[in-house]
């Protein structure tokens, strides 16, 4: 099984049919870039981040238009607590296309960003798949961008990955 997760880094390239043809297309919160053309056009899943600077961007920049359309999204237990209701009552999301993350696997790669919860996720239900990872930042690249989760772990866990042939980048991110 071939499973895309698509980020919201910058694209230099157009990925759109390594995306298309995957079994799965996984997208992370905000889905920068949907619109490019570079990315694909499916959405099988979405890993959702509602936090401050989520409910802070306008509301097509979370692009509210489109949540419930997706089947599947996923959301980490500590943040389904602060803000699944609002979501629900403001027809956000809809109660039987959500899926919380429970607490035993979000602590698994604890303080982690959504792109690295997204993959350990999928990797744990999914042990067998490649991921395909686009719009992604990797290695000491994410790990200067995001210094307050550097130790979390989730750079290592990354690498082991992609060692293991389990994840492939689709471009290196650029600065």
């Amino acid at each position: 099984m071939n499973i895309a997760i698509v980020g919201n880094k910058h694209i230099a390239h157009d990925c759109s049919a390594r995306i298309d043809v995957a079994d799965m297309v996984v997208r992370i919160s905000k889905m920068d870039h949907l619109d490019s053309g570079l990315v694909g056009t499916r959405t099988d899943a979405l890993y959702l981040e509602p936090n401050c600077v989520w409910w802070g961007y306008p509301p097509e920049r979370r692009r509210l238009d489109m949540l419930n359309t997706i089947p599947s999204i996923y959301i980490r237990n500590s943040w389904w607590r602060r803000t699944g209701e609002k979501l629900i009552s403001q027809g956000i999301l809809r109660w039987d296309q959500v899926h919380v993350i429970p607490p035993e696997v979000e602590n698994g790669l604890k303080d982690c960003t959504t792109f690295a919860m997204a993959v350990y996720d999928v990797h744990r239900r999914l042990p067998e798949a490649v991921i395909l990872g686009a719009g992604v930042d990797f290695g000491q690249e994410r790990d200067r961008v995001f210094p307050y989760h550097a130790h979390s772990g989730e750079s290592s866990y990354m690498d082991s990955l992609v060692k293991l042939s389990l994840i492939h980048i689709s471009e290196p991110t650029r600065p």
